[in-house]
């Protein structure tokens, strides 16, 4: 192998080296996620609308159902933005948006039923 090559290799050795630790992927969330702690204490037929309101705070929305009670909607979005950064060279990639809604159905004062549901969201 020549000097020249040699040196060449070495060089290119040592730049992977220093390449490789210097590569960092992260996900940047921001906006409201829904607490999965929060909603798992919600128990049909137990929790009342009182509790329901003191663990997940007002409801976005509260929409009268036919004969008694009501159900109470909830409103979670928020967007995911992965970036990968490296020495001279930054890359924004791609961004996720998440909706969640958490419709409970409250009659009597009690939550009878709590549903999650994603809605699709059409992306770039």
């Amino acid at each position: 192998m020549s000097r020249l090559s040699l040196r060449a290799a070495l060089a290119a050795a040592l730049m992977a080296a220093a390449l490789t630790g210097c590569i960092r992927s992260t996900v940047k969330t921001e906006g409201d996620q829904p607490n999965d702690v929060l909603i798992g204490a919600v128990r049909d037929g137990e929790t009342t609308q009182d509790q329901l309101v003191g663990l997940l705070g007002q409801p976005a929305y509260r929409r009268p159902l036919e004969g008694e009670g009501q159900m109470l909607v909830y409103q979670y979005q928020w967007r995911e933005t992965t970036e990968t950064t490296m020495p001279l060279v930054y890359h924004k990639g791609g961004q996720t948006t998440h909706i969640v809604l958490l419709e409970c159905q409250v009659k009597d004062g009690i939550v009878v039923s709590c549903r999650r549901r994603e809605l699709p969201v059409a992306g770039p």
